[in-house]
Formats: C-alpha cells, sequence, structure tokens
C-alpha cells in the first residue's frame, strides 16, 4: 500500500498520459485503490464496490449515451490542447493530486469516527459514500480549492 500523497501524485500525472480514454481508465483504477487501501487501513472487510460514488465519475444528465458522445468528440481535442499546452496540464495535474489527498483524508477521518461500518447494509454504505462524495465536492468547490488556485497562480 502507498502513502496516500502517492497515490495522488500519479493520479495527478495522469493527465499527461498521451491517450485518449486510457488516462481515464488509469485515473479510475487508481482512486478505486485509493479508496479501498484507506479501507483496508482502517480494518473495513466490505468490498470497495459498496462505495463506488467515491471514486466513479458522476453520470452525465444526458446519460450514458450523450456522455459518449460527448467523450468521443471532445476528448481527443481536450487531450491534444492539454498535451500542447504543458502549463495547463501541470495546474490541472496539481488540483488532481489536492483532491485525492482531500477525498482520502476526509474518507479516513470519517472511517474513524465509525462511518461505513463492515456491519451496515450495502444500502447504508452507498448513502454515506453519497454524502460524502457530495461534501469532498463541495468543499473542494470553496474555499480549499480556490486557496489552492491562488498558491498556484503565484
Amino acid at each position: 500500500m502507498l502513502p496516500l500523497a502517492h497515490y495522488a501524485m500519479l493520479v495527478g500525472l495522469c493527465q499527461f498520459i498521451p491517450i485518449p480514454f486510457v488516462d481515464d481508465w488509469i485515473h479510475r483504477g487508481l482512486m478505486r485503490k485509493v479508496v479501498r487501501d484507506v479501507l483496508r487501513r482502517r480494518g473495513r472487510r466490505f468490498g470497495a464496490e459498496d462505495v463506488q460514488a467515491l471514486y466513479e465519475p458522476q453520470r452525465s444528465l444526458l446519460g450514458p449515451v450523450g456522455a459518449a458522445g460527448r467523450a468521443i468528440i471532445l476528448k481527443p481535442m481536450k487531450k491534444l490542447l492539454r498535451t500542447v499546452l504543458i502549463v495547463f496540464g501541470a495546474r490541472r495535474a496539481a488540483l488532481e493530486a489536492a483532491e485525492v489527498l482531500l477525498l482520502g483524508h476526509t474518507l479516513d477521518r470519517k472511517l474513524a469516527e465509525g462511518w461505513l461500518a463492515d456491519d451496515a447494509t450495502p444500502e447504508d454504505r452507498r448513502r454515506q459514500a453519497r454524502l460524502l462524495r457530495n461534501a469532498v465536492r463541495d468543499a473542494w468547490r470553496g474555499s480549499d480549492r480556490r486557496y489552492l488556485l491562488d498558491l498556484i497562480r503565484r
């Protein structure tokens, strides 16, 4: 098991994989590994699939067909631009790494408080995972992210 900071760095570096869709596939795998390792460190025995909301991207409003269509058209263009404009890639990598650290530390704290217990039902774990994901997302959209962006700009 790697330290959380190493996982965060690896997730951030996924931005520099020049092959569209492969970067997302590796990103999802690393995020699943982060969640699984934090669960294991806190002694949880259930599978990471019960808390899939913590590492899977949120569903598109357009549904799977709209998301797939958008991905096929926009993903290669975004990847090319990000590769060409390495500065923006580095900024995004730092933000991704920071978000992974925020998620990992928040999950670790909540596990220590008794969240996502082994004896809870899978539905309860899924509900708690969604609550945790939403809390991390809201914190990340707030002052934490603004502070980091200001730090990166300097």
